[in-house]
């Protein structure tokens, strides 16, 4: 998802996120500004409820589960139905360097749900 230029705070967004693969990159945001300080990482808009769901959802700044997090991994069981949402957790405050994140699926549904996802941050080039 390309980003605003124009503006400092840049919103991407990514919609119908499959979350029953575990251990897997749900979502790749490419092509971000050298330098970000992700503020907001909002998931809502569940396909199911995912109230007894293990569903475990985080953000990282590399592939493959390597780098840094920077939204702590939390079960999505607070999406119990498409008027929920869930304002997840920064881990690392430090700017964001590597121009990408991945939405990481730490442990999967179980079945076939998806979510949307709103993500925020501060173009600091």
């Amino acid at each position: 998802m390309a980003y605003d230029p124009t503006t400092m705070m840049s919103p991407a967004k990514a919609k119908l996120v499959s979350i029953d693969s575990a251990g897997s990159d749900a979502f790749a945001w490419t092509g971000l500004p050298a330098r970000i300080k992700v503020t907001r990482f909002l998931v809502h808009n569940p396909s199911t409820s995912l109230s007894v769901s293990v569903a475990t959802l985080g953000l990282r700044d590399a592939a493959a589960g390597a780098g840094n997090i920077i939204v702590t991994p939390a079960l999505l069981t607070a999406l119990s139905s498409v008027a929920k949402n869930l304002d997840m957790v920064m881990a690392l405050t430090d700017v964001v360097t590597t121009g990408a994140l991945y939405a990481r699926n730490v442990l999967a549904h179980g079945a076939p749900a998806t979510v949307d996802i709103l993500l925020e941050y501060l173009d600091l080039t």
